[in-house]
């Protein structure tokens, strides 16, 4: 046999061996995540092909040019990156950022717009970094990038006059927004979020992506993550929306598909649990990832317009309501028992003084009960003192526990036992 047939055959054995371990990862991560040259996810409708994305992206071009006399170019710089977007100013004194998901430039969030608009915002459509006209290579899932979401707020409040800014974020996007919101330098003026199909963490996410591309899961699960964590310096399986919603202050509203395939609505319930802001979580029967507006156009709207019609109030005030009410309850209970046995104790004592009155001190029987009276009252009054205390102590652990120091210590210590018990099992 030809040596040209043993190099060939020994070509695509290795091929066969370096595909699964090296390309076909490599190729997930660079196709899903990597700008890899200008023409990607530029300004056009991301998939003609697809009835749904073509629909809303004509329908939310001709919301543009029907506001078009309001809207005006902006950008900003985040970092190193020049940032572009267009608002659209009606003369309100808030107003809404939308954040398109991963592929999407801001013509397709023009689509989610239009509550906005109607519920009394001015609207801010942004090409993400890495997308459109912005500066950009990496996409990192909002781990870098809420840093810009911050820098655009930061225009709308300093420079357009904006008193609130409200963020929409779609798939990625709502990991975007959250990030920001969870920032340690978050300003006061952001207002809240609106999530659309949340991930708990993108590693369970692009678990999904990879099935649906019919690829073996691992190692390219596995080696995404690795290329993730060598370029951006993000961890997609130790980091996301799920390990930062405890640190949310501001109101969210997360809508919901029963038909998400990536976003599952079993983990939305997860990540609505775990939050301690001031929450509404709306399940939708219809809708593909990202796709819940197209199918349900009446309620999507209206579910946005009515939550800024009337916002949430602050979790705290309903959290200290339910400890005062609790610690009211147990203080009666408790001092009832008190109580009680002071009046037996005192009525104890009037008898062993009224038979004392009337025979003298003759019967050991009637000393040992006045003895016990005695003992009884002090017991009593030490008890309902005790119970006092132990309200007072009751209501400040409940007002901590409330506070976000206070959750933050539980997080932590219930974090420090699911250690515990993985080490031990």
């Amino acid at each position: 046999m030809s040596i040209w047939i043993w190099i060939l055959i020994g070509l695509a054995g290795f091929f066969l061996v370096l595909a699964p371990l090296v390309i076909i990862p490599s190729g997930i991560y660079f196709i899903l995540l990597v700008r890899t040259r200008k023409s990607k996810w530029t300004r056009k409708c991301s998939l003609p092909r697809d009835r749904e994305i073509t629909e809303m992206f004509h329908t939310g071009m001709d919301w543009a040019r029907q506001y078009g006399a309001h809207k005006r170019e902006v950008s900003v710089y985040s970092g190193k990156y020049h940032l572009f977007g267009e608002y659209f100013d009606f003369g309100f004194d808030r107003a809404a950022i939308i954040i398109a998901g991963r592929t999407e430039t801001l013509l397709y969030s023009y689509y989610f717009a239009e509550p906005y608009r109607a519920a009394g915002y001015n609207v801010l459509v942004i090409d993400n970094r890495s997308h459109g006209k912005s500066d950009g290579r990496l996409n990192s899932l909002g781990y870098h990038e809420h840093r810009d979401i911050l820098r655009w707020a930061q225009m709308l409040h300093d420079d357009c006059g904006n008193r609130q800014v409200m963020l929409h974020g779609i798939c990625i996007g709502a990991s975007n927004a959250l990030f920001a919101l969870t920032a340690d330098d978050c300003p006061d003026y952001m207002q809240g979020m609106v999530s659309e199909g949340m991930f708990t963490c993108f590693y369970e996410s692009l678990y999904y992506h990879i099935k649906e591309m019919k690829q073996p899961v691992q190692p390219s699960l596995a080696e995404v993550r690795g290329y993730m964590k060598l370029f951006t310096g993000y961890d997609i399986k130790k980091d996301g929306p799920i390990f930062r919603i405890h640190k949310l202050k501001k109101p969210i509203l997360m809508l919901q598909s029963r038909e998400d395939k990536y976003s599952l609505p079993s983990r939305a319930k997860d990540l609505y649990d775990l939050c301690t802001a001031p929450k509404r979580l709306v399940y939708f029967r219809k809708g593909a990832h990202s796709h819940i507006k197209i199918n349900a156009t009446e309620k999507y709207d209206g579910v946005i317009i009515d939550s800024a019609a009337a916002p949430a109030q602050p979790a705290s005030q309903g959290n200290y309501t339910q400890v005062l009410v609790f610690g009211i309850l147990g203080l009666a209970l408790g001092a009832s028992t008190g109580i009680v046995g002071l009046i037996f104790s005192i009525l104890g004592i009037r008898k062993a003084n009224e038979y004392i009155a009337t025979y003298g001190d003759i019967s050991t029987q009637v000393r040992i009960g006045k003895r016990l009276a005695i003992a009884g009252l002090i017991v009593s009054i030490v008890m309902i003192v005790l119970y006092i205390l132990l309200f007072v102590l009751g209501i400040f652990i409940g007002l901590h526990a409330a506070s976000t120091e206070g959750h933050d210590t539980f997080v932590s210590v219930v974090s420090r036992l699911d250690e515990l018990e993985r080490a031990f099992n």
